[in-house]
């Protein structure tokens, strides 16, 4: 049984470069956040 959502659609290689640098960065946003709040 496979479930066809959870699986990226085919991409371009400019088109999966530009998807994860997004997820990094947003990855890397959330991680910056929780650092500053938790260091006060």
């Amino acid at each position: 049984m496979s479930l066809p959502a959870l699986s990226l659609p085919q991409m371009s290689l400019p088109e999966a470069i530009a998807f994860w640098i997004f997820v990094i960065m947003t990855v890397a946003f959330f991680l910056w956040v929780a650092y500053l709040a938790a260091r006060k």
